[in-house]
C-alpha cells in the first residue's frame, strides 16, 4: 500500500507474503516498515543515536554504519529482498562490513551440509568416468554409450566412495567434505574431516590407517592412541568415564576453510560451523572419538601470511637490502600475531565442546594446541565468543625470545642446525629401521637355537649313514655304483649344512648381529661424526 505525507509525496510501500519481504520496487527506490527476527545477539541499546536524516528516506538516509546496524539483524532469509529494494541497500548488504558486524555481532545464520560420495565424484570427474578401457567406444550407439558410462560411473562410486565421502579400499576410513553456507551464501567456507573405523575385536592397525592418509593423522594418531585407536592419554581416559572411546569411529578435524576474512573477525561463524558440521545427522553415532589441532592460518590475513612468508625469506637470504633489525621486529610483530591466531582458533573449537590435551604441551615451542571432544560434550549450549576469550589456554612458560644482536646470532645457530636437520632425520630413520631388523633377527635366532640338539642328533646319524655308504662302496659291484655315489654326495652336503649351523651356534648373537651390519653401523657413525663438527 501507499502513504501519503501532508505535502501528498509517497513515503514508502512494502509488500509481504508468507511473513518474508518480497523486494517489490517501489517509486523511490526505498524501503519501509521492516520487520526483524531475532537470531543471536546482544540486546539493542538502551540508548537509541541520534541521526539528522530526510523524512522522505528514513532508512536508506541514514550513516553507513547506522544502516548496517540496522540491517544486520534482517534474518538471512529476507536479505535477498532488501538487495533487491534499492541500490543503497545492496551495496550496503553485500559490503564486507555488513558481512563482518553481522558475524562479529552474532546474528549471521551458518548452516552445514555433508557431501555424499556421488556428488563428489561428479564433482571431480565433470565429463564422466575415463572410457578409455572399452573398445571401440566411440564406435559405439548412443544408448549402449550411455548405458556402459553409467555402469562405470556406478561401479567406481561403490569401490572408491561412500554416503560420506571418500571411502579408502584398503583401511575403510572416510574422507568427509562438508560444505559451510553462511547466510545462504554457499561458497563460504569449507570443513574436512576424516573418519577411522576402530572395530571393537581385529580390523587393521589404527596406526597404519593413520600413516596412510597424511602425516598430521600420523602425529596425531599415535600420540593420543595405542595400535587399536584407545586412548591413551590421561586427560582423554579420564574424560571418557564409561569406556565408551575406546571402540567406535575416531574422527579428525583436518582443516576449516572460511573464505572471507569479513567472517573471521571473531570465532563466532567458525564455532558455529564446526558445532554444525560435527552434528549432522549422517555422522550421528558414527564417532565417539574427536580430535583437532588448531591452525592459526584460518584467522590470519592473507596480506599478514605473504607478509610473515616474505619477511622469512629475506632474513634467510639476507639479500633485499633491508634494514635486518626492523625485518626482525617485523617478523616478531608477524609471530605474535601467528600465536594469537592460533589461540583464536583453538578457543573456536572450546566454544563448541572441545577440550585442550594439556600432555603435548611443551613438546614443541610454537606447537599449536591440541583438542579433543567426546559426543557428550557437544550437547550443551555452543559458548559466547566472549565467554570462551575469558578462558586460559595451557601454555608452556618459556623464557622471551632474544631480540637484537642475541636474536641475530640464535638465527645463525638455528640455521646451521636446519642444515643438519635431513642428517639427524636420516640418522633417527637408520636407527629405528636397525632396531626393528635386530627385533626379528632376534626372534628367528631363538627359534633356531632352540633346535640345535636336533640338529646334533641329525649330525651324528647322518655320519653313521655316511659310513654304511662307504662300506656299500667297496662292496657293491659296478651296476649299483652309480646310485650309491649320488646317495654319498646328498649325504656329505646335508651334512655340511648341519655343520655349518652347528657352527653358527657357536656364536652369540651380538657378534652374529655385528657382523652382519658391519656397513650400516660404520654409515650411521659417519653421519653422527659430521653433524658433531
Amino acid at each position: 500500500r501507499s502513504q501519503k505525507t501532508s505535502r501528498g509525496g509517497p513515503l514508502v510501500a512494502q509488500s509481504r507474503k508468507g511473513g518474508h519481504l518480497t523486494g517489490r520496487k517501489v517509486k523511490r527506490k526505498h524501503l519501509g516498515g521492516m520487520t526483524s527476527r531475532k537470531i543471536e545477539g546482544p540486546s539493542a541499546p538502551a540508548e537509541k543515536q541520534q541521526h539528522v536524516f530526510d523524512r522522505a528516506c528514513p532508512l536508506v538516509s541514514l550513516p553507513a554504519d547506522a544502516l548496517t546496524a540496522v540491517l544486520c539483524r534482517v534474518p538471512a532469509a529476507d536479505l535477498p529482498a532488501v538487495r533487491t529494494s534499492c541500490k543503497t541497500l545492496n551495496s550496503t548488504v553485500g559490503s564486507d562490513m555488513f558481512k563482518a558486524v553481522r558475524a562479529t555481532t552474532g546474528w549471521s545464520e551458518v548452516s552445514a551440509r555433508l557431501v555424499p560420495g556421488d556428488e563428489l565424484y561428479d564433482r571431480e570427474n565433470p565429463d564422466g568416468p575415463d572410457m578409455w578401457d572399452v573398445d571401440d567406444f566411440d564406435s559405439l550407439p548412443e544408448e549402449e554409450k550411455n548405458a556402459k558410462i553409467a555402469d562405470k560411473r556406478a561401479r567406481e562410486i561403490e569401490e572408491y566412495y561412500s554416503d560420506l565421502g571418500h571411502c579408502d579400499g584398503e583401511y575403510s576410513y572416510h574422507s568427509i567434505h562438508v560444505e559451510v553456507t553462511v547466510d545462504g551464501d554457499k561458497t563460504a567456507g569449507q570443513i574436512s574431516l576424516i573418519l577411522i573405523p576402530r572395530p571393537k575385536w581385529g580390523g587393521h592397525s589404527f596406526h597404519a590407517a593413520a600413516d596412510a592418509h597424511s602425516r598430521e593423522l600420523q602425529e596425531v594418531g599415535w600420540r593420543v592412541c595405542d595400535s587399536r585407536g584407545r586412548p591413551q592419554l590421561r586427560s582423554i581416559k579420564e574424560a571418557d568415564k564409561d569406556g565408551s572411546a575406546k571402540f567406535g569411529g575416531y574422527i579428525h578435524v583436518v582443516e576449516v576453510n572460511i573464505t572471507n576474512d569479513a567472517y573471521k573477525k571473531n570465532t563466532n561463524v567458525v564455532g558455529h560451523a564446526l558445532r554444525a558440521a560435527l552434528t549432522l545427522p549422517e555422522l550421528r553415532n558414527k564417532w565417539t572419538l574427536a580430535t583437532a589441532m588448531a591452525d592459526a592460518r584460518l584467522f590470519m590475513s592473507k596480506d599478514d601470511a605473504n607478509r610473515k612468508r616474505e619477511v622469512a625469506r629475506k632474513l634467510d637470504w639476507q639479500d633485499s637490502g633491508e634494514d635486518i633489525v626492523a625485518l626482525m621486529e617485523e617478523k616478531q610483530r608477524l609471530e605474535i600475531r601467528f600465536k594469537e591466531c592460533g589461540a583464536l582458533d583453538a578457543r573456536a573449537f572450546m566454544r563448541v565442546g572441545y577440550r585442550q590435551i594439556p600432555e603435548v604441551v611443551g613438546s614443541d615451542r610454537h606447537q599449536p594446541a591440541w583438542l579433543f571432544a567426546l559426543p557428550s560434550f557437544l550437547d550443551g549450549p555452543i559458548l559466547s565468543h566472549d565467554d570462551v576469550m575469558e578462558m586460559k589456554l595451557i601454555e608452556l612458560d618459556l623464557p622471551q625470545e632474544p631480540i637484537n644482536a642475541d636474536k641475530i646470532l640464535f638465527d645463525i645457530v638455528k640455521r646451521a642446525l636446519n642444515d643438519r636437520k635431513q642428517k639427524a632425520d636420516s640418522v633417527a630413520y637408520l636407527e629405528r629401521d636397525m632396531n626393528k631388523r635386530k627385533q626379528l633377527s632376534k626372534h628367528q635366532w631363538d627359534e633356531s637355537s632352540s633346535n640345535i640338539e636336533s640338529f646334533a642328533e641329525l649330525t651324528e646319524a647322518t655320519d653313521e649313514r655316511l659310513r654304511q655308504l662307504e662300506d656299500m662302496m667297496r662292496e657293491t659291484n659296478g651296476e649299483s655304483i652309480s646310485q650309491v655315489t649320488n646317495q654319498l654326495s646328498e649325504l656329505r652336503s646335508q651334512l655340511e649344512n648341519l655343520k655349518n649351523l652347528q657352527k653358527k651356534q657357536a656364536t652369540t648373537f651380538e657378534e652374529y648381529w655385528d657382523e652382519h651390519t658391519e656397513n650400516e653401523n660404520r654409515h650411521i657413525s659417519k653421519l653422527n661424526a659430521e653433524l658433531l663438527k
